[in-house]
């Protein structure tokens, strides 16, 4: 295994880069990246870490569009065509603001908001247990990432 390909420091619900994270392809980059291992080995104990960086227009992310928080994940089997999908929640909700404090599109103006999320897909998403091909996305803002296709594996006995 590459380093690479090495997913095992990945903070599972973290807010932070991380050596796995996505990075921008170029400067004027804005959109939703992700990044997963290529094969996970179904095991006592296995996450599915999926790493992801978004970069958005801030009046994008304010209501009546999607906060950060409504980060949507998407897994659809390969062979089944079973699609399974959930919303991630931050580990504390953030209450909304008064209306006195609320910001509107004008106050934010050109600004980009971004950050990274790093879910093991296990927690978020009824995945059955059993080996399976995955392509997964994430969707904020109206904004969809790239697909990363993940293999789940029956663990190898010797």
């Amino acid at each position: 295994m590459t380093r690479r390909d090495d997913f095992s420091d990945v903070v599972l619900g973290s807010l932070t880069s991380n050596a796995q994270s996505p990075r921008p392809p170029h400067p004027g980059f804005q959109g939703v990246l992700l990044r997963a291992p290529r094969r996970v080995v179904l095991r006592p104990g296995a996450a599915i870490p999926v790493c992801g960086f978004y970069l958005l227009p801030a009046a994008s992310l304010l209501p009546p569009g999607d906060p950060p928080s409504a980060i949507q994940l998407m897994a659809v089997d390969v062979m089944t065509g079973l699609v399974l999908s959930a919303h991630l929640t931050p580990p504390d909700p953030i209450e909304p603001p008064d209306e006195a404090d609320a910001v509107s599109p004008a106050e934010v103006g050109d600004a980009l908001c971004g950050g990274y999320f790093n879910p093991n897909l296990f927690d978020y998403l009824p995945l059955p247990w059993r080996p399976a091909s995955y392509e997964v996305v994430a969707e904020l803002a109206g904004r969809r990432s790239n697909v990363v296709r993940i293999r789940l594996e029956e663990e190898r006995r010797a």
